[in-house]
Parts: C-alpha cells; sequence; structure tokens
C-alpha cells in the first residue's frame, strides 16, 4: 500500500527547496571522486614533464649518470618517489636559514 503526503508549498519555497537539493547532489558528487593516483613509474616523457626537462636533457643526465634511473629491455625508467627525493637534494638554504643556524 503506497502512502501520499500532501505539502502545500510557495513558488519561493519550492524554489529554494529543488536548489538546495541540487547543491547537495552536486556536491556529493564531486566529494566522492575517487582521487587519481600518480604511476609509481615513469617514462622518458613522464619524466621530462615532471621536471619540466626536454627528453633529451634527461637522456643526457642519465648519460653521465646525473640522476637515478632504471633500466630494462633497453627503455629507462624513473621512480617518482626517487625522482622527487633527487630535487630535494638539491636544495640550497637561504642565507636567513644559514644564519640561524650559526
Amino acid at each position: 500500500m503506497n502512502q501520499f503526503i500532501t505539502i502545500t508549498l510557495s513558488v519561493e519555497e519550492l524554489t529554494a527547496l529543488v536548489e538546495s537539493s541540487i547543491k547537495s547532489a552536486l556536491a556529493n558528487m564531486t566529494t566522492s571522486t575517487p582521487p587519481v593516483k600518480e604511476p609509481e613509474f615513469l617514462d622518458v616523457s613522464g619524466a621530462a614533464a615532471l621536471l619540466h626537462l626536454k627528453p633529451a636533457t634527461l637522456y643526457s643526465y642519465c648519460h653521465y649518470n646525473k640522476i637515478p634511473y632504471l633500466k630494462r629491455s633497453g627503455k629507462l625508467y624513473f621512480e617518482r618517489s626517487v625522482v622527487l627525493a633527487w630535487i630535494r637534494e638539491g636544495r640550497h638554504e637561504t642565507a636567513k636559514a644559514i644564519q640561524e643556524a650559526i
């Protein structure tokens, strides 16, 4: 047996109810999207994009062992976390930080 409820609403109340329902539905849609997982290993083009370098420059860095990389079946791979750690290793302290350390 179906039950029905009759409610009397003004146009303004109905409009507000519909707007709040739509906003709530849209908020739930954007928060329920799973985060995009970054790949653990990058190829040359992915690592070059991450580092904002040209692929030729990245090949040069590999040739002179300036950057950590993996080579498997003639292809170069870069572990994202290792590349980011490599960037952090090149950090220079600011003059203020050096002065505070003294």
